[in-house]
């Protein structure tokens, strides 16, 4: 594929992102991708053969990310409470890039070769979550059984999930932006999970870091 060819394409997602984020996936057409490119349809079912292949390829984008980021820390290698805000940060971030994914997500699971990628992605980013959940415990951060570790893992995926849908719809302040406040409240969110689980040891720097996060209600939501 010529230089150009590589760039038309990702052109093509570019936009395609941009729309489906703005105007919601069901409202855009690849006639109105093309039309907001300045290119022939012609040209983009050229790259694409339909739209379900642009948002296969956005979903497979996103999966990248998400495995680039949440990496466990290196065998011995002790975690820490600041290691939350690193993880925090970049899901939250790539997650709103992405967000159309999660917001639409029930009706583009109706495409069985979404929803497989979707529930890879999901299933990916849990495992990963429980791992370095395991590395705190072994730093001695946090203490937590088996079997409320699985589900916490799970709660921190639904909570950060559903916190980019609740922003993209326009209650929260920012007009549906993901402003600083609304990360910072975000991730103070997902910290609150952990809290009961942190050891003696790991708690001033554990509510230090929820100091650092918390928002007061009325600078993030509009009610």
């Amino acid at each position: 594929m010529s230089d150009r060819a590589v760039k038309t394409r990702e052109r093509i997602l570019e936009a395609a992102r941009e729309l489906f984020n703005e105007q919601g996936e069901k409202a855009v057409t690849t006639n109105h991708i093309a039309a907001h490119l300045g290119i022939s349809p012609g040209n983009l079912y050229y790259h694409f053969r339909n739209k379900t292949a642009i948002i296969q390829e956005l979903l497979v984008q996103y999966s990248n990310e998400v495995q680039a980021f949440l990496t466990p820390p290196d065998p011995g290698q002790k975690a820490d409470v600041s290691a939350k805000r690193h993880y925090l940060e970049a899901a939250l971030q790539a997650m709103w890039h992405y967000r159309f994914l999660h917001r639409d997500m029930q009706r583009l699971a109706a495409e069985e070769v979404l929803r497989s990628e979707y529930e890879k992605l999901a299933g990916f980013a849990v495992q990963r979550i429980i791992t370095i959940y395991r590395s705190l415990i072994d730093s001695g951060v946090m203490v937590i059984d088996e079997r409320e570790l699985e589900a916490l893992a799970y709660n921190l995926w639904l909570v950060i999930v559903s916190w980019v849908s609740f922003v993209g719809s326009g209650l929260a302040a920012g007009a549906g932006q993901f402003s600083k406040d609304t990360i910072r409240r975000a991730i103070y969110q997902a910290l609150l999970l952990d809290k009961p689980y942190v050891t003696d040891e790991a708690r001033n720097d554990f509510e230090a870091l929820l100091e650092e996060f918390y928002v007061p209600i009325n600078q993030w939501f509009m009610p």
